[in-house]
């Protein structure tokens, strides 16, 4: 069973149709290089990039207790707001992306008695995402099986990573793409490391919160110290989920001890 939602408004109510798309399109930017004379294409060894994907619904308006009309302007108000949030519900898992209005068109229209309307929506960021859930790791250095990101099928971009100290290097390695994170600096015990993968930051602090909702993990609160922050050739850290839907991430570094801990923010995220 499949439902949709946008920003809490179950498209039910609006009569979505069994044509409207299952799921996003899946498609990949290819980066391959062709050469003259050669057959095929040299392979780059560059990760894939993923194309913004387009979300088709279709609905049909039955005027019983509300008019045509104003059915299909709710309709356009709700689709055609921005930040709009997409849900998608399936077999009990709950995944949603920021949504963009591209067209509404209308078609098939009997006066007093129905309306067939097709929105289609694009999907910016591409994928789609359940709630953050916090890995805590006991041991540094260590490889993770970040048991929390567990059943992936897209690769995580915006993890936060929390450090405690002490530390003087640290290197997160994903062990599918060898994407990272790298940072050298001074972090004593009692403090904290923040490492925002998808805004590349990392910021020094006294406070940490082993809730997941917890401000100190996204505000900007501490000491910048994001020039301590690099990333490998290979690119920075995605963290991708192997055949089986496992992630794992290789942590390596200096000046740790017994005091020395990791966890990361981040959710499972889905094609």
């Amino acid at each position: 069973m499949i439902s949709y939602t946008i920003d809490g408004v179950d498209l039910k109510t609006y009569g979505i149709q069994r044509s409207s798309s299952y799921r996003t399109p899946v498609k990949v930017t290819t980066k391959n290089l062709t050469l003259p004379g050669r057959h095929g294409a040299v392979n780059t060894g560059s990760l894939p990039v993923f194309e913004e994907p387009t979300l088709t619904f279709q609905f049909l308006m039955l005027e019983n207790n509300t008019p045509l009309e104003t059915a299909q302007s709710n309709l356009a108000l709700l689709l055609s707001r921005p930040g709009l949030t997409v849900t998608r519900i399936a077999d009990g898992v709950s995944a949603s992306a920021t949504g963009r209005l591209t067209s509404l068109t209308s078609a098939n229209y009997e006066p007093g008695v129905a309306l067939t309307l097709t929105a289609m929506l694009t999907i910016p960021d591409v994928f789609w995402k359940a709630a953050p859930a916090l890995y805590l790791g006991q041991t540094l250095p260590a490889t993770h099986t970040i048991t929390t990101l567990s059943d992936s099928t897209a690769p995580i971009t915006d993890a936060i990573i929390r450090v405690t100290g002490p530390c003087t290097a640290i290197q997160i390695t994903d062990a599918v793409s060898g994407t990272g994170l790298t940072w050298a600096g001074s972090l004593a015990a009692g403090q904290y490391l923040y490492l925002d993968a998808s805004k590349l930051t990392a910021r020094r602090s006294s406070t940490s919160n082993d809730s997941v909702n917890a401000g100190v993990w996204t505000n900007n609160s501490g000491t910048d110290v994001t020039s301590g922050i690099d990333y490998p050739p290979t690119g920075i850290l995605q963290a991708w989920p192997n055949a089986n839907g496992i992630v794992t991430l290789d942590v390596t570094g200096s000046g740790f001890t017994s005091e020395s801990k990791i966890a990361i923010r981040a959710a499972k995220t889905y094609l």
